[in-house]
């Protein structure tokens, strides 16, 4: 995985990107960007990564896709494998018998056409604890 160091840097740069932008760079990086030739700095391989990882790869490609794009399957649910849209459907169960059947042991996202992107919560310490003030 990315280092906590390379992340924080690259997030304010990503966030000037338009929508259509950050779709084009993760469809870059998933398809076309050189492997990093240097062992400390690579990257496992997309298969060697784990079924959430690469689930979670396909749902920040397919929120990365701008409003217009995702319109046109308004009302469906979609697969997502590699960037693309391999299957949609407006019955999730049938959707996702026919993915199964056709990628067996292939993590594929299955997501409402016009889900939103979770929102990201940075929690800097696991520990919690309540500050007690000097008046109690």
């Amino acid at each position: 995985m990315l280092s906590p160091h390379v992340i924080e840097t690259l997030r304010p740069l990503v966030k000037r990107l338009t929508p259509d932008q950050r779709f084009e760079l993760i469809r870059w990086i998933v398809n076309e960007a050189p492997p990093i030739e240097t062992s400390s700095l690579a990257e496992p391989a997309q298969e060697d990564l784990s079924w959430e990882a690469r689930i979670s790869t396909e749902a920040a490609v397919w929120h990365a896709r701008s409003d217009v794009d995702r319109a046109a399957y308004a009302g469906e649910y979609v697969a997502v494998l590699k960037g693309q849209v391999v299957d949609h459907d407006v019955d999730q169960r049938a959707l996702a018998i026919r993915i199964h059947r056709r990628y067996p042991n292939t993590p594929v996202l299955i997501t409402e056409a016009a889900a939103r992107q979770p929102r990201e919560f940075l929690i800097l310490s696991p520990h919690l604890e309540r500050m007690e003030t000097a008046d109690a």
